[in-house]
């Protein structure tokens, strides 16, 4: 990864020639003037350059192409703008115009969140990716993921590198299971097969048996989270996938074994010829699993 002042530089720019597209030129100027006053205004006149330039540009999607997400995720591995709005957009070209004191940054970054409006709160989540980390900036992290508003857990567990990078393992696997709780989907979550552990795995078990114990679906992902460890009693636990009439299911069921480290494993693989197929000739992963 860059450095700091690299990843603003060269996100901003990028962000500014989409905007430059998909806005009138008035507006673009006036984004340009509000960015290089950005780094001596007050936090009221930020606000107000933030406000601003959402209503200027609207609330439309950025809608980048394939092309503009490869570019964002050269710029920044693991940066994905696809959720982004133009206004997401806007205001977060003028902050990264203040990122170069990395303390003062975290404050106005945090008391933002403590006034933001719930499309702005998502906007400045969505952006951390570009932003540096700093003690400040993670605390408002973990502010952003006691949340019980789905899509602001979203905004930060979702297409967003920077927990997989910062978090404790405990930290992490919480995250994971909050994700469930509140029935957001984990397919979305950057570094889910680098974060794997016996610890989260062991837990996700334990809330296979209590789904189905209630009668309720089991998001494919688990099994993913799972599968470096299925072994001994886990492997019961994959029969139901194996006998499911569901074609995701026997697909789950298919990635996990693969992955097993039990030898037992690629017995159970036998019933399920057509899907290693598909798997190995890369047809069917866990990531087109979860599209």
């Amino acid at each position: 990864m860059g450095s700091t002042e690299n990843i603003a530089g060269n996100s901003a720019d990028l962000i500014v020639r989409w905007l430059e597209r998909s806005v009138d030129r008035p507006v673009a100027e006036w984004l340009a003037e509000a960015r290089s006053k950005a780094p001596g205004m007050t936090f009221s006149q930020i606000e107000q350059a933030l406000a601003l330039a959402g209503r200027k540009v609207g609330k439309s999607a950025l809608a980048p192409s394939e092309s503009d997400l490869a570019e964002a995720d050269a710029v920044r591995p693991g940066w994905n703008p696809r959720s982004w709005t133009l206004a997401d957009a806007a205001r977060t070209s003028i902050l990264l115009s203040l990122v170069g004191d990395q303390e003062a940054f975290g404050d106005i970054y945090k008391n933002l969140c403590r006034t933001a409006d719930l499309a702005t709160l998502l906007g400045l989540y969505r952006a951390l990716p570009l932003f540096p980390v700093s003690q400040t900036l993670d605390w408002q992290i973990g502010e952003g993921l006691r949340t019980s508003i789905q899509a602001v857990f979203e905004a930060i567990a979702h297409d967003n590198p920077v927990p997989a990078e910062i978090f404790s393992e405990h930290r992490w696997n919480h995250m994971v299971l909050k994700a469930l709780f509140i029935d957001s989907t984990l397919g979305p979550i950057v570094g889910l097969d680098e974060r794997r552990n016996v610890a989260l795995a062991a837990t996700l078990v334990d809330h296979v048996h209590e789904r189905r114990a209630a009668g309720r679906a089991v998001d494919l992902q688990v099994w993913r989270c799972i599968a470096p460890f299925a072994e001994g009693a886990v492997l019961d636990d994959i029969v139901p996938l194996i006998e499911s009439a569901d074609r995701g299911e026997r697909f789950a069921a298919t990635l996990c074994l693969v992955e097993s480290p039990d030898p037992a494993a690629h017995r159970l693989l036998d019933a399920l010829a057509a899907e290693q197929q598909a798997v190995a000739s890369g047809s069917v992963t866990w990531q087109t699993l979860a599209a």
